[in-house]
């Protein structure tokens, strides 16, 4: 009797020592992955704190009438700053719906569609409630549950998803020919996109639908990409002024995997000037001041 109970008891013991080592085990692949996924937030932070550094850069550069864009390498991490004139685009708060409907349609948007949605947007910034033709005021967003119209201008892009029959708008491929930060009627046509000269040819534009850029108001889109493969993008609409630069508006960006180059194979972000738009189209390298 003595004998089974001592097998018994060896035969219990070995089994808590199974279920120790399993729960050992378990505990240590949960400390894996925490530590795994804490490395992965570290590094995503310190890839969107490159990226607003590449902001600060592209702002200073502003500053000294540097319009252009770059690729360069920051520590182990590529960078691609992106500057665009946002003059040389079509303000929506500015032009009437005709304009805004021609833009829509170039861009693939249906007459059908393209129609009421240029009303939509136009009835959405103007500070009353009377609805255009085919636009939408309070009662159509109402019937529907939504929040009624802003009836004052555009802010950012982000306002274009509450604009009645935006839904399925492409904001990211619009923002190339279009702001809401301008404050002008009119566009810079040596800047302008091909979309863009196209809708002023459709509509036939006047001569005072087209100026030279204040080089005041740009668009940057900072992206960032470690070695470890963590990525961050950030973008902002800012206004440069005589003593100050302004922030117009400011989000975090959606990004791809960036281009295969090297980070030696690109220029320090800390030593490479751009040149200014009326010298050559090539960088020369210089330390920050």
């Amino acid at each position: 009797m003595s004998r089974s109970r001592d097998g018994f008891a060896l035969v219990l013991v070995l089994w808590v020592l199974v279920l120790v080592g399993l729960l050992a085990a378990s505990q240590t692949r949960l400390a894996r992955v925490a530590v795994t996924e804490a490395v992965a937030q570290e590094a995503v932070a310190s890839a969107r704190w490159t990226a607003r550094a590449g902001l600060e850069v592209a702002m200073h550069r502003l500053n000294r009438s540097d319009a252009n864009s770059v690729s360069c390498q920051i520590g182990d991490a590529r960078m691609q700053i992106s500057i665009e004139d946002e003059e040389a685009k079509i303000d929506l708060n500015m032009v009437s719906p005709p304009t805004i409907r021609a833009l829509l349609t170039r861009l693939g948007l249906p007459e059908a569609a393209s129609t009421p949605l240029a009303d939509a947007i136009a009835d959405y910034r103007d500070a009353d409630d009377l609805v255009r033709l085919n636009g939408a005021e309070g009662t159509a967003y109402d019937a529907l549950g939504l929040p009624g119209p802003k009836n004052a201008p555009l802010e950012s892009f982000a306002e274009l998803t509450r604009v009645l029959g935006a839904e399925n708008l492409s904001l990211a491929q619009l923002s190339r020919h279009a702001t809401v930060h301008s404050g002008r009627r009119s566009v810079d046509p040596a800047l302008a996109s091909p979309i863009v000269l196209g809708v002023l040819q459709d509509l036939s534009s006047p001569k005072g639908a087209r100026a030279p850029s204040r080089r005041a108001v740009f668009r940057i889109l900072v992206t960032v990409e470690t070695m470890s493969g963590a990525r961050a993008g950030l973008g902002a609409v800012v206004r440069i002024g005589r003593s100050r630069t302004t922030v117009l508006d400011l989000w975090d960006a959606r990004i791809a995997a960036a281009s295969p180059a090297a980070v030696g194979d690109l220029p320090d972000c800390l030593l490479i000037h751009w040149v200014s738009s009326d010298e050559q189209d090539r960088p020369r390298r210089s330390r920050l001041r």
